[in-house]
């Protein structure tokens, strides 16, 4: 746009550039005391910044300036964005007693002005604890596998695994708690029933609740004391004292005197419907004080006890016991035990649905807060129990069925403490599928490295405070790629009663902290690029993400604060108007077939753009 002091002049000028032929067009936008305000259209040779430094060293002309791109304001209305909402918009609120500084956040407001996640909306796999399928943020937004019809009892897409039509859960219904720590003696204490030992405890129950799927597997933790004589039933039961359903037997010889895990099929499937409370029955004819068995619980003081961790992990259920004379109850207690995996990933615990809303929380839809990327779908992954714990294989699994069905974005707010060669190779695979690969690295406030953050190819991301500080209990070390906020972060909660409502979080919504927000932040971002750029691959989106961090801490990388705290208008602004081809077809040919490119901000948007096939500059 340039501006002349007169008619004539704005004529000349382009007068003198039609005739050397640089000038495709001219428009007029404005005439005020005989000066004239112009639109010109250069040839592709000049940039607009370039081309308005030489209008300006002309006498004939007023000023110049490229003609700029504005785009609309953006704030979500939803009721909770702010002032909850700090990570994305901090303008200096008060968050858990401490006042936030202005900019201290991913600058979320000016990257929704340029990418909402709507352009070619990607999957975000969170495998985690699962998710509340039903919360009102959340329902509008679960991944739906196309390709399997929902509960027709057939793996109509041959991927394995059956009804998989919301994510899947290898989980199952869990309660694998039993044991405390205890902080003043710092030392862990395991917790048993004794059973088999006299008439009031050859009879104990607990309780589950139905998820709509079939019971086919159970395991519970044994220890044999003695040389027991009779073996246990196990059974499921509708009512505590009602008709078994189903039942499996273990024999005294099957229990070690060190203690482990018994998993066996029932002798029958049985459907659990959704919602409904079923009860495994544990039974022995063993009545011996000296020969007897062991059956592992969680037990939780009450009131509880300040110098412990206990708790009650597994909220749909309670512990029963025989007395006599009938059933008593024990609310907050839970046995050890494990089901089979099924295909309803439905979160027990409720990090997996904190998680996801960080990530991809409905916008405009007059329920909390909203997530980073409105058109991201989420893939609920369930591979962690009620207690947020989990074996390696599941997770290894999760991260494969990610790759297999198409997420974009794997986030692994998770960790352990050991190196996995084979949680390596399925990131390897993971990533040779296009996926980018996300993880927490972990909450001890040290140096300690947790698998699979510590993995290669793993954006390994840290937390930060709103006031731009590295949290206390983010973890530093060289497997910190990038830092994000993650301290009294705010998002979804199950609707329902979870582990974490006994630790005093509520349900619906709420503050949380921890490595494991951060990362989703990342993913979420990570969401935004490769919806904006369907082309980038997992090195393009980490390199991008990295390049526009915020620099935190010590110049460049440092293992406290990685390559920086997230910066979502930066990297989008960053890569918003750089050249990008979307296809290229054929993708291989004979020298001398022609090859059509498709992209974005090639030619006079760019000036001069050019493409190079092995350092030859293509015609």
């Amino acid at each position: 746009m340039v501006g002349f002091p007169s008619e004539g002049a704005a004529e000349g000028v382009k007068a003198a550039l039609k005739g050397a032929g640089l000038c495709r067009y001219s428009e007029e936008l404005l005439r005020k005391d005989g000066k004239v305000l112009e639109r010109v259209g250069l040839d592709g040779a000049f940039s607009p910044r370039i081309a308005a430094v030489m209008f300006d060293s002309l006498p004939q002309v007023l000023y110049a300036e490229p003609d700029y791109l504005a785009r609309a304001g953006y704030a979500p209305a939803d009721p909770a964005y702010q002032p909850e909402q700090w990570s994305l918009n901090n303008y200096g609120q008060i968050i858990g007693g401490t006042a936030g500084i202005p900019g201290a956040d991913i600058g979320a407001e000016k990257a929704w002005d340029i990418e909402r996640g709507f352009s070619a909306p990607v999957a975000v796999a969170v495998v985690d604890t699962g998710m509340d399928l039903e919360h009102p943020d959340l329902d509008g937004k679960i991944w739906i596998n196309t390709a399997e019809t929902p509960d027709n009892g057939v793996d109509d897409d041959a991927n394995g695994y059956v009804d998989d039509a919301r994510g899947y859960n290898w989980a199952g219904i869990t309660q694998g708690r039993y044991y405390y720590y205890h902080y003043v003696e710092e030392r862990y204490y395991t917790t048993a029933w004794y059973f088999g030992y006299s008439s009031t405890n050859r009879l104990l129950a607990q309780s589950i609740k139905g998820t709509g799927c079939a019971l086919t597997h159970v395991g519970v933790l044994l220890q044999k004391v003695g040389s027991p004589t009779a073996g246990i039933t196990v059974s499921l039961r509708s009512s505590l004292s009602g008709a078994d359903l189903t039942s499996l037997y273990i024999s005294p010889g099957e229990i070690s005197e060190s203690g482990g895990e018994i998993y066996r099929p029932f002798s029958d499937p049985v459907n659990l419907a959704e919602g409904v409370t079923y009860y495994l029955v544990f039974h022995t004819s063993n009545l011996d004080t000296a020969n007897h068995y062991y059956l592992y619980h969680n037990l939780v003081d009450d009131p509880p006890d300040p110098d412990t961790d206990q708790y009650d992990p597994y909220l749909d259920g309670h512990e029963y016991r025989w007395n006599g004379t009938g059933w008593q109850e024990f609310g907050s207690w839970d046995f050890y035990f494990r089901t089979n995996p099924n295909r309803r990933p439905r979160d027990d615990n409720g990090h997996g649905t904190h998680v996801g809303g960080i990530i991809g929380a409905e916008e405009g839809n007059g329920e909390g807060g909203v997530g980073l990327s409105f058109g991201a779908g989420l893939m609920p992954l369930k591979v962690l129990d009620c207690s947020g714990s989990g074996y390696y294989s599941d997770i290894i699994s999760g991260i494969r069925y990610a790759a297999d069905e198409g997420a974009s974005v794997i986030n692994l707010s998770l960790g352990g403490t050991e190196y996995s060669a084979s949680m390596q190779e399925v990131v390897d695979y993971a990533r040779g599928k296009g996926c980018l690969v996300v993880a927490a690295v972990g909450n001890s406030g040290d140096g300690t490295v947790l698998y699979p953050a510590g993995c290669e190819g793993v954006v390994g991301v840290g937390a930060t405070t709103n006031r731009d500080e590295r949290a206390t209990f983010s973890n530093y070390n060289r497997f910190v790629d990038l830092t994000a906020p993650g301290q009294s972060v705010y998002s979804t909660m199950p609707t329902y009663p979870v582990a974490l409502n006994s630790w005093g979080y509520e349900e619906g919504y709420d503050f949380l902290s921890g490595t494991s927000m951060a990362a989703p932040m990342t993913s979420g971002l990570a969401a935004l690029l490769r919806s904006m750029r369907p082309g980038y691959g997992p090195d393009d989106t980490q390199d991008a993400m990295q390049e526009h961090a915020e620099d935190l801490g010590a110049p460049g990388r440092d293992d406290e604060f990685g390559y920086g705290r997230l910066d979502a208008a930066a990297t989008l602004e960053g890569i918003h108007s750089a050249p990008y081809i979307s296809s290229l077809t054929p993708a291989q040919g004979r020298i001398g077939e022609k090859v059509v490119l498709a992209g974005e901000a090639f030619g006079p948007v760019q000036g001069a753009s050019r493409v190079s096939f092995a350092g030859m500059e293509a015609s």
